[in-house]
């Protein structure tokens, strides 16, 4: 008698790590633009998987807001702001990823980060527009 033993693709799943936030600018002027980046890597193994990773953003305690000013990449791991105002370094921005696949782990949040936005000229007092 003969045993034949298949051998069958095995991937562990695991948290991600935790994401990084980058910024185009740390001081973004009034009335200018900024880009927020998360970078979060997975740990399933194998390593050679195709899952990808999806992203999503904390302002102030609300998660991806709607506002006309930002807009998403369409994994969520980048954010634009457009119209910067001198209110947008008041506030917290934290990430969190996510592997796209049915019950996918999430990452722990990044680290906060905030903006520091300055006046265009010396002479500009910044106001909220």
């Amino acid at each position: 008698m003969s045993v034949f033993l298949q051998r069958l693709p095995c991937s562990c799943s695991g948290k991600p790590n935790k994401p990084i936030l980058t910024s185009s600018s740390t001081q973004p002027y009034v009335g200018g633009s900024v880009t927020l980046s998360c970078l979060s890597t997975s740990t399933t193994v194998p390593g050679n998987h195709n899952l990808v990773m999806k992203y999503t953003w904390t302002i102030d305690g609300t998660t991806n807001p709607t506002d006309t000013r930002y807009s998403y990449s369409s994994t969520k791991n980048t954010l634009t702001i457009s119209d910067i105002r001198q209110v947008d370094g008041t506030k917290s921005f934290i990430c969190v990823a996510r592997e796209d696949v049915t019950h996918g782990y999430t990452s722990d949040n990044s680290d906060s980060t905030s903006l520091t936005v300055l006046c265009r000229y010396i002479s500009h007092i910044c106001s909220e527009l």
